[in-house]
Formats: structure tokens, sequence, C-alpha cells
């Protein structure tokens, strides 16, 4: 009988000592912890501190203009903690719209150092580091809604860590959310943003394809420019429908070195690189 209560002892005690491990060990930041409305920050586990109450900050920005959004795009984000106190690094941010609903597509650039967390109740999702590290700055992608959803809101926690696994002597930052505000796409946007020139194979040997698209029909001029912007061959000029097109091009009268594809409509202009051996 005793070497069965033994037996039980130490099985609640592996049991207790697995589950404490595997909580220390657990390398990314719990999800729902960004500030945002009805959340905590990771004050709630990194205590002793109060929040922003170390010498550092957190800080978030993006690659668009002044702080809007177009239905659709994507945009590249940067996340900084910054506190040259601690080690290791930590951090966590949701989109919301004005009712607090999830807004856009998170992307991962790296999925070696972020990961993206859905909370099943909410449907939000998080962008977060993959493990505490030195690393103190990431970067992920964002797809904007689809449509005019209103203000977009970026909910942002993060964690500066002295690294020891306790609960103590860490520092949490939060900051005001970062709102981007919807910005309607102009007609002559839409239509450049469909236009694209690309050359293949590249670089080019013999023959190549041009391949081009078109966002609405019009007149369109295809020429070759060297590396000094001067005008060496016109492969196209004339009309074309909208959609996508291709011409092959000989290489012939060209020396190696870099050209570029400089396609010109009456949307917009778009320029390709084009290498030579």
């Amino acid at each position: 009988m005793k070497q069965i209560i033994t037996l039980l002892v130490l099985a609640i005690a592996l049991i207790a000592f697995s589950s404490n491990t595997l909580k220390v060990l657990k390398p990314f930041p719990p999800k729902a912890n960004s500030g945002a409305p009805g959340e905590q920050t990771c004050i709630i586990c990194h205590t002793g501190t109060d929040l922003n109450g170390g010498p550092g900050n957190i800080k978030i920005s993006y690659n668009g203009t002044r702080n809007t959004y177009k239905a659709g795009k994507v945009y590249t984000f940067t996340v900084t903690v910054t506190d040259t106190s601690e080690i290791h690094y930590a951090f966590e941010t949701t989109a919301l719209d004005a009712s607090n609903n999830p807004a856009g597509v998170p992307k991962l650039i790296d999925t070696t150092v972020t990961l993206i967390q859905t909370d099943r109740r909410t449907g939000r999702q998080y962008v977060t580091d993959y493990d505490a590290t030195p690393l103190n700055t990431w970067t992920f992608k964002w797809q904007a809604p689809a449509t005019d959803v209103g203000d977009v809101s970026f909910y942002l926690d993060g964690v500066a860590a002295n690294g020891d696994l306790k609960d103590k002597g860490d520092h949490v930052y939060t900051s005001a959310p970062f709102v981007l505000k919807y910005k309607a796409s102009t007609k002559e946007e839409d239509l450049e943003s469909s236009m694209n020139v690309n050359v293949f194979p590249n670089p080019v040997q013999t023959t190549a394809f041009i391949n081009y698209d078109l966002g609405q029909d019009g007149d369109v001029t295809l020429a070759i420019l060297d590396n000094h912007g001067k005008l060496i061959r016109t492969l196209f000029h004339g009309y074309a429908d909208a959609g996508t097109h291709s011409l092959s091009m000989d290489r012939s009268g060209l020396a190696a070195g870099i050209y570029f594809i400089r396609m010109e409509t009456q949307a917009g202009n778009m320029t390709s690189k084009m290498l030579v051996q």
C-alpha cells in the first residue's frame, strides 16, 4: 500500500513538474495580452515594475503614408522594443476595427522569429515573437481589408526581460493604439496598380519575352533604355487592349550590361530592369 501511495505521489509531482516546465519553456507569449479592449497586457505575468515603468519603450511603424490604408493593399510593419537594461525581448500586436473586430490579414515575413496566433473565441489574430531572444526588432506584413471598415487600430504590447525565466525584474511596455484611416484609391491609382511589365528569362542571353499587363485599353510604348536612361530601341508603339500581353525581343545589337524596359501608358509609366549577358 505504501508503495502505491509513493508511486502516486511521484506521479503527481512529475505531472506538476512537467506542467510547470512546459509553461516556462513555452517560447512565445500567450495570445490576447495586447492591451486591446477587453484584454490585459503582459504585466499580468511580468510583475515587479509598473506598466511602462522601465527606461525604454515599444514602437510600431509601417511603409504607408500619412497613417492611411487603401483597400486590399499589403503593407510592411516594423515593431521595436527598446530597453538597454534588459537582454531578451518579446512583443504582441493585433489589428481591430472601430467595433473591436479583427481587421485585415497579417502575413509573416520570417517564420523563425514571428508567428500568428488566433483566438478562437474572438477571431482576433495576433502577430507575436516566436521566442524571446536578444532580437528586439521584428517585421511582418498586413493586408488591409478589401473594403472601407473605418479606422483600424493596432494594439501593441512588449516585454524587455532579464532572461532568468522568473516573473520579476522585467519591463513591460505598451503604447497608444497605432491608428490607420481609410483612404480611397483614385481611378488613376487603381489603373496604375493593375500595370506590370517584366522580362523572361532575365538575364537575357539570346531571346527574351517582354510580358506586360494593362488595366485599360489605350496607347502603349515599350522601349529599351540603357543604364543612363538613353533610348536604345523602341519595341512597340501602338494601341493595345486591357489585359496581359507578350512580345519577343532579340538581344542582337545589345552589348552585355544593364538595361531597362520602359512602359508608358495613359495610366502611368513603369520600368523593369533587364540584364543582358
